[in-house]
């Protein structure tokens, strides 16, 4: 049973080598042995994979009104 566990993981780390960093920092563990690099800590996020976290629906940005600045396109000669 101990072989079979290490093959598991073992698979798991050839498919991504980071694969025990990921999984700690997707449940949430921050104790000894999930530091991440310090040139790898901004990819430690996982991607958005969700609607739940991309972005807001279409309503209810239109709910809001417009924003504090507009946006203005750049015209050659006008400034």
């Amino acid at each position: 049973a101990g072989r079979a566990d290490l093959c598991a993981l073992g698979r798991a780390h050839l498919h991504d080598p980071n694969w025990t960093l990921h999984a700690a920092a997707a449940q949430g563990y921050s104790g000894p042995g999930a530091d991440w690099p310090v040139q790898w800590r901004p990819g430690s996020a996982p991607p958005q994979a969700g609607r739940t976290d991309g972005p807001r629906p279409r309503l209810a940005l239109i709910r809001e009104g417009e924003p504090a600045t507009r946006h203005a396109r750049w015209r050659p000669g006008r400034t």
